[in-house]
């Protein structure tokens, strides 16, 4: 029997996100995360939730969909599987008929959530020569993060980074009034042309070898911006 432990969790008008599969192949399977809120409970395992936006866009989902859904709880971030069972409108607005289709489980650390977040950050590039790469006298470069979680970041730089390089980056931010500042050792894992800046790469990376306090507090910090948004999300919600 599933248990009735979301219902517990979660509001009316809290952020939900969507996971659904969107690879061809087995082979190759990749994910695509899509926000959503919930709109109404139905019973302990059915809920309405509105038709996810991507980009400003409606995406329409189609019924029998097996989804994965996310959302946060006082302790962390938690996820259950559910499907797709209907589809319409309530008061104009598109919502999903979702049914709970597992228990509830809390996302252990290896699952890391990504929070899109707008921070300046510095990076420096190990010398090739050298294996030592706090030693390196590489200049630092600033870059835009578009993304971070606990186990990496992704980042938007003037230069192109080279796959499985080591780099060095410089993260600053505040949580719980608190300043922190780390040096963290970097794996590129991808580089690619960013579609939107010309002349502009987006890049991600691996954390390597961090320490525990300090992924524990960036941890922290990605849940309180989040918890910061959806407060703000629901006082505007009220303004309107």
């Amino acid at each position: 029997m599933i248990d009735s432990m979301l219902n517990d969790l979660i509001t009316v008008g809290d952020k939900v996100y969507i996971i659904r599969k969107t690879s061809k192949s087995e082979s190759e399977e990749t994910k695509e995360e899509l926000v959503s809120q919930l709109y109404e409970w139905i019973d302990e395992t059915h809920l309405k939730l509105a038709m996810p936006i991507k980009e400003g866009m409606t995406v329409p989902l189609n019924v029998g969909l097996s989804i994965e859904l996310n959302f946060y709880g006082v302790r962390g971030l938690y996820y259950c599987k559910a499907e797709i069972i209907d589809r319409g409108y309530e008061d104009e607005l598109a919502v999903l008929n979702v049914s709970i289709t597992s228990d509830v489980e809390r996302l252990q650390r290896r699952q890391f959530y990504r929070l899109e977040n707008a921070m300046d950050i510095e990076y420096q590039v190990r010398e090739a020569e050298s294996n030592d790469l706090q030693s390196s006298k590489k200049p630092w470069c600033q870059a835009k993060v578009t993304d971070i979680s606990g186990g990496g970041i992704c980042f938007i730089s003037k230069e192109k980074l080279e796959k499985d390089s080591s780099i060095r980056v410089r993260l600053s931010f505040n949580c719980s009034n608190t300043y922190y500042e780390y040096f963290i050792q970097c794996n590129v894992v991808t580089t690619e042309e960013c579609s939107t800046q010309i002349g502009r790469y987006k890049n991600r990376l691996e954390f390597k070898e961090i320490p525990i306090d300090q992924q524990e507090n960036i941890i922290k910090y990605i849940f309180e911006v989040e918890r910061h948004r959806r407060h703000m999300s629901k006082i505007q919600e009220k303004r309107n």
